[in-house]
């Protein structure tokens, strides 16, 4: 019997967050791609009827909402995530996190489900995880994240269709629905964190089964913008078609994460299966998008001209102001991530793949990555990075920029639907998690018996 396998792409960030999907059916083994959503991560609140939402338009100043949500689970690790409510919201972190999930997934099975005319067979939700690597209390967070999710998901499949039917609820009835989760779940503040099974190449390699035929999952946000660019159609790349290398520079709002795919089939093997590989990412890099924003607010304001982060928001995106590009702090915020790229690739731990032809390819994707010169500022660090490890030139010189060349209505937003195209897809499964790559053995390391 034909089996239909969704699989939602979604991209929770600080500022904006993406949805997309795909559909296989097994019969005719077909993919089709579907349509997608960019969505402003402030969870608003109607104060005349206290319905909260999601919305598309950026929050009126006047208006009750809550901001960089997803910033807020890292930076405060000890703070109450299921207790203790916002001022603005009165909701708690755990219900706001939870809240922006469930509407991200709820909307998008609900566009799957009328684009397709039916309802999957069986469904899998891929959230993004940043590189929460290296940070005090990083797996605090991701226990927090992981909490979250499991919610959102249960409260999805105890009624699929609630997002249709409402999908702006009143506070205190998504407040009710969270405790009751909660309760089912067996989850609090007093849940005991598993450092191991929260360590970040664990949580990737995990599949959470939600309820039959619903399963989710993490992914890697600098993995899965690589792996979109990984099946982006480009040339031949010198005849070295059974190796690419991609470095991915993502660069959101709260964070850049900084990681490093490959696919590969061994030469001179017709018809080999290919690997998608993905190495350990970079440790998180704060200099990211609201740096940014900080840094263009306090440029005008030296200039006497008091502008607000959305109105700095809007000259870094539409860049028709180009004033601030060549500001000393703006310098620095370049040459402070190209610093992080440095470090990560002087240290990639692929010693196998890294030094052949063809050359490493840098892709920089999300909110900011067009900020003028911050390219090739990275594709100078990954330079000097490969130098440091001794490289050959050939491979140096040869590392360049890429974009992505994307058709149809995806194509304007190439570089911030990255993550969720990648999250979406259905190479997703065949994607390996390696904590390194070894170089090839110069001999044969077992040897015939003797003739005696």
């Amino acid at each position: 019997m034909a089996q239909t396998q969704a699989s939602l792409g979604i991209d929770w960030g600080t500022h904006s967050s993406k949805w997309t999907w795909t559909v296989f059916e097994s019969d005719s083994h077909g993919v089709t791609l579907g349509q997608f959503k960019i969505l402003h991560s402030d969870v608003r609140l109607d104060s005349s009827n206290h319905k909260i939402f999601l919305s598309s338009d950026p929050p009126p100043s006047d208006s009750v909402y809550e901001s960089s949500i997803k910033g807020k689970v890292i930076r405060d690790p000890d703070g109450s995530f299921w207790g203790g409510q916002r001022r603005q919201t009165k909701l708690t972190l755990g219900d706001l996190v939870s809240f922006s999930l469930w509407f991200l997934l709820g909307e998008a099975y609900e566009n799957l489900c009328a684009n397709t005319g039916k309802e999957p067979d069986s469904v899998e939700f891929r959230f993004s995880l940043p590189n929460w690597v290296g940070i005090k209390d990083a797996a605090v967070a991701r226990a927090s994240y992981e909490q979250a999710a499991r919610v959102a998901c249960h409260i999805f499949v105890n009624d699929r269709q609630a997002w249709s039917r409402d999908p702006n609820p009143v506070r205190e009835d998504w407040h009710a629905n969270v405790q009751k989760a909660l309760e089912e779940l067996k989850i609090s503040d007093e849940f005991e964190i598993n450092a191991e099974t929260q360590d970040f190449a664990s949580l990737l390699q995990r599949i959470f089964t939600v309820a039959q035929g619903v399963t989710f999952r993490f992914v890697a946000e600098s993995s899965a913008a690589g792996l979109t660019g990984l099946r982006n159609v480009e040339a031949d790349l010198e005849g070295h078609r059974y190796l690419r290398k991609i470095l991915v520079v993502d660069v959101g709002a709260g964070s850049t994460d900084i990681g490093y795919v490959l696919r590969t089939i061994p030469p001179g093997h017709e018809g080999a299966n290919e690997a998608l590989i993905q190495l350990p990412p970079a440790n998180t890099c704060h200099f990211a998008g609201e740096e940014l924003t900080r840094s263009i607010v306090e440029i005008y304001r030296s200039r006497g001209e008091r502008i607000t982060d959305l109105e700095a928001e809007l000259r870094k995106t539409v860049r028709e102001d180009k004033d601030w590009l060549n500001h000393p702090a703006v310098d620095e915020w370049r040459r402070s991530i190209a610093e992080h790229v440095l470090s990560y690739v002087a240290d990639i731990p692929d010693r196998r793949w890294l030094p052949e032809n063809p050359a490493l390819q840098v892709l920089v994707t999300g909110g900011s990555s067009a900020v003028t010169g911050l390219g090739e500022k990275i594709v100078e660090a990954a330079k000097t990075g490969l130098e440091r490890r001794g490289i050959s030139d050939e491979v140096i010189q040869g590392t360049s920029l890429m974009t992505l060349s994307l058709e149809g209505p995806p194509a304007a937003d190439a570089n911030r639907l990255a993550v969720a195209l990648g999250a979406a897809s259905n190479d997703l499964p065949n994607l390996r998690y390696y904590p390194e790559l070894d170089p090839p053995m110069p001999f044969a390391t077992v040897r015939p018996l003797p003739p005696w």
